[in-house]
Parts: C-alpha cells; sequence; structure tokens
C-alpha cells in the first residue's frame, strides 16, 4: 500500500499568507505589540496517517473475508436446495409423492422460496398431511411479495379454505389432570392449555397420551374422518409414588454371624453321624460255625 506524500512546500507557501495565526503576527508586530500566539491545535504527522490508513485496512480485511465465506456458504446452500427441487419434481412426476415432499421440505429448509412452498403444500395434501399443507398456504400467503399474492392469491387463499373443510376437528379433555402433567398427540408434545378448544387433525388414526413424572397415566386412540368433529376424553390412573424421606438413616443389612454360626454346628453335627455310621457298619460281626475259607461240611465242630 502506497504511503501519502507529505504536503508539498509550494501547498505550505500558498497557505501561509492566508494562515489566521499569521495575520496576527503581522498585526502586533505592526503596533509594536508583543505579539501573542495563537495555540496550534494538534495536527497529525503524514507518517500517523499512513499507519492509521494501514491499522484501518487490517481492521477491515477479516470482515471481507467473513462476508466473502458468508456468500459462498449461501452460493453452496442455494445450489444444493435447487438439485433438491429438481429431484422433488421428478419424483412428483413419477407420483412418487413421499418422496417429492421429503425433498421440498429440505430445499425450503436450505433456500425459502414461494416456488418450493407452494410444490410443498401440493405433495403434502398428495401424501395425506392436510393440516401442513394448510399451514404452508397460509406462510405463503404471509410472505409472498406484492406480484406473488397478485399472482397466486386468490387461487391458494381458495385452495386453504378447501382444505381447512376437510380437516377434522378433536377436543380433549382429562379427568384428573394437575398441573405438571404432559400431553401429547401423535408423539408431539401439546401445551395444557389447548384442552377442551377444537384441534384441526388429518383425517384417520391418532393416539393421546398423558404422562406425570415420566409415567403414563392415560392413553386413547381414536380415529376420525374428513369434516367430522370428535369429543375425546381421557381418565388418569397415575401409580402412587411413595415419597423418600431423606432425613431417615439407610437401612442396616442383617448380620450374618447367627446363621454361619448355625451352620458351622449344622455341618459339624451332620459329619459326626456320618462317622458313626461308618464306624457301625465297618464293626466285626460275631464268628457264626462256618467261617473262613473251608466249605461247610469238610470238618465237624465238636
Amino acid at each position: 500500500m502506497a504511503l501519502p506524500r507529505p504536503p508539498s512546500s509550494r501547498l505550505l507557501r500558498w497557505l501561509l499568507p492566508h494562515d489566521p495565526r499569521t495575520r496576527a503576527i503581522r498585526t502586533a508586530a505592526s503596533m509594536n505589540v508583543p505579539p501573542v500566539r495563537t495555540p496550534r491545535p494538534p495536527t497529525m504527522s503524514w507518517v500517523s496517517v499512513a499507519m492509521a490508513v494501514v491499522l484501518a485496512a487490517a481492521t477491515l480485511a477479516p470482515a471481507a473475508g467473513v462476508r466473502a465465506q458468508a456468500t459462498d456458504t449461501d452460493a453452496a446452500a442455494t445450489g444444493a436446495a435447487r438439485d433438491l427441487y429438481r429431484s422433488a419434481m421428478r419424483a412428483a412426476e413419477q407420483d412418487r409423492w413421499e418422496d417429492a415432499r421429503r425433498d421440498f421440505e429440505r430445499s425450503y429448509e436450505l433456500a425459502p422460496r414461494g416456488a418450493t412452498l407452494l410444490n410443498l403444500a401440493v405433495a403434502q395434501v398428495q401424501t395425506g398431511h392436510l393440516a401442513a399443507a394448510v399451514e404452508c398456504y397460509r406462510r405463503y400467503l404471509a410472505r409472498a411479495t406484492p406480484e406473488e399474492r397478485a399472482e397466486n392469491g386468490l387461487r391458494v387463499e381458495q385452495q386453504t379454505a378447501t382444505l381447512e373443510s376437510r380437516l377434522a376437528r378433536v377436543s380433549l379433555s382429562a379427568v384428573g389432570l394437575e398441573e405438571g402433567d404432559e400431553v401429547a398427540l401423535d408423539g408431539t408434545a401439546i401445551s395444557a392449555a389447548v384442552m377442551g378448544l377444537d384441534l384441526p387433525l388429518d383425517p384417520g388414526d391418532h393416539e393421546a397420551v398423558i404422562t406425570r413424572a415420566g409415567r403414563p397415566c392415560a392413553t386413547r386412540a381414536f380415529s376420525v374422518v374428513e369434516g367430522a368433529r370428535l369429543d375425546v376424553e381421557l381418565t388418569l390412573h397415575c401409580p402412587v409414588v411413595e415419597p423418600v424421606d431423606a432425613d431417615l438413616p439407610p437401612p442396616v443389612p442383617d448380620d450374618p454371624t447367627p446363621w454361619i454360626i448355625v451352620g458351622i454346628g449344622g455341618g459339624a453335627a451332620l459329619v459326626a453321624g456320618i462317622v458313626a455310621a461308618v464306624l457301625v457298619a465297618t464293626a466285626p460281626a460275631p464268628l457264626g460255625p462256618y467261617v473262613g475259607n473251608v466249605p461247610p461240611g469238610m470238618f465237624v465242630v465238636p
């Protein structure tokens, strides 16, 4: 970076006659009055200015690098979103609506575009997610530009009204519900404040679960059809958890010493009985009239 050049001598000579400090000095000299020199304001030398410029450039360089990196990241996300959009369009043309819905959702997450949102709503209708499609149409209307609203606004509003008429309405209530209980509908947690209100749901099978302290207390499965309204009541049967008193000392384990003594005594008695039985079994029997290896009848016993 080229450093700024100091002011030339010609520029200094041009400024000198017009400097108010110079006029004050000349006026005081003509009146034989000691001149009063006006204090000169502090100025920066050209070297200081150059250093300030270099420091400013060094400070702005990382910011420019961050902006460039962010631009590259946005470009990569936009390219990935475009590829996903094309993949979703091909899947829709082949009636693979689940794949189309998945790719439209991912494309919109990377690059939120109005056209992607409209196509995502169509794929959601085709896969039975009517409530999600209504939310997509409402989001489109909320974020549409004047040109987009003029082109698609009326059609989107009509489609939204048609889908809302197809949604089912379900009102949940619970007997024994307490503060802190958790309510879930189809695996998604919902606020207890919506209990008693009409909730828009897709036609089909659903399940409501209420848990307390991590334990399920009530479960209710139900089904609804298009445009129907249903009241669903759950009765809580929560297991009672005995409170644990932290002040109580821990239980003392039983002393095994008496059982060891009894075992040793019993073992000794058993061994003594076995020894006695062996001694009795091995004691010599009384001699009979025929004892020995000679067969009977060989010798006459007097």
